[in-house]
């Protein structure tokens, strides 16, 4: 659910707050631009990680990802500070992209796979609708 939030939010919320902060749209869409590149990165990262590793990488990513965003409003007058806390949720939510389909499928049996696949697939795609609307 955390990096279907993140995407909604990097689509709504993250816009607004800089927007508020008096930034011009091409610093706006660069920033956002950031995120999206950093979110690129985070997946190619774990991309190869053992089941372990997924499991801590998860919970880093979920925090990362989570106060990065949040604290984006704080830094809006900030471009550079706003970049940085926008490649670290965007490399978090990255992560969380590949790592919880990936966590979803080796916690099931081998049949079940598609299955779970589908339902994180669900849940991220109810929290890219749901997140943006919550105040």
């Amino acid at each position: 659910m955390s990096a279907g939030a993140w995407r909604g939010l990097l689509s709504s919320y993250v816009p607004v707050a800089l927007d508020a902060a008096r930034q011009p749209a091409s610093t706006i869409g660069v920033l956002v631009s950031v995120a999206n590149g950093a979110s690129v990165v985070g997946s190619a990262v774990v991309a190869r990680a053992c089941y372990r590793r997924m499991v801590r990488a998860f919970v880093f990513a979920t925090l990362a990802t989570g106060v990065a965003t949040g604290l984006v409003a704080l830094a809006a007058d900030a471009p550079w500070a706003a970049a940085a806390l926008l490649a670290v949720s965007g490399l978090g939510a990255g992560a969380l992209q590949t790592v919880g389909p990936a966590i979803a499928a080796d916690s099931v049996h081998r049949e079940e796979r598609g299955e779970a696949i589908a339902a994180a697939g669900t849940f991220r795609a109810a929290a890219l609708f749901a997140a943006p609307a919550c105040p």
